[in-house]
């Protein structure tokens, strides 16, 4: 059996919560390349603070729903996406990139094709409507990207206008762990 990294909490409130979320500025993720983030072996869910943005961003690595996914898997998008049916007019609690949309939005923040008016757009348009899709030939804007190039995720988020605000770590979260992220987020959130 492989082993599992733990999620952990940095700084005040790590004494008070469980070991669910990393709410450091200066998490390792952020160094790692944005289009190698979708691809990590475990899924993540990154939760963003985008000033503007009508409703809580976060960017998760499970795959998208239009691809074959396990149950676990589509238990864990459920949780990010409204969990109520849509009805015409509704609008999204969270706005959730997948990992193919971080590729998108990696894509054209390298190629200078999206930075925060733009990404604020999509924000909108994701929360006005839950299946919109982020696609990468869409926001390059018939850009030809230099795909040498390799920003890592902290570039990419500074060009979106996008700070990281906590990592959890999907797999290592169980129906408790659940709650306790959701209350960790809104304490967060509401600090």
């Amino acid at each position: 059996m492989a082993k599992r990294s733990k999620p952990f909490l940095v700084g005040a409130r790590a004494e008070a919560h469980a070991a669910v979320i990393d709410h450091s500025a200066a998490h390792p993720v952020l160094q790692l390349p944005a289009r190698a983030v979708a691809s990590l072996p475990e899924a993540i869910t990154l939760w963003l603070r985008v000033p503007g943005a009508p409703a809580t961003v976060c960017l998760s690595t499970a795959r998208a729903a239009h691809e074959e996914i396990t149950g676990e898997e589509r238990d864990a998008i459920a949780l990010l996406r409204t969990e109520a049916p849509q009805s015409p007019g509704a609008l999204a609690d969270t706005i959730v990139f997948d990992g193919a949309e971080l590729d998108a939005l990696a894509l054209a923040s390298e190629a200078d094709r999206l930075w925060h008016p733009e990404f604020l757009g999509l924000c909108f348009e994701k929360w006005r409507s839950t299946e919109f899709r982020v696609r990468d030939h869409e926001v390059l804007a018939g850009a030809n990207p230099d795909t040498s190039v390799a920003w890592t995720l902290a570039q990419v988020l500074e060009r979106l206008g996008a700070t990281l605000e906590c990592v959890v770590f999907d797999a290592d979260i169980d129906q408790a762990g659940e709650e306790r992220a959701r209350v960790a987020h809104g304490m967060h959130a509401a600090a």
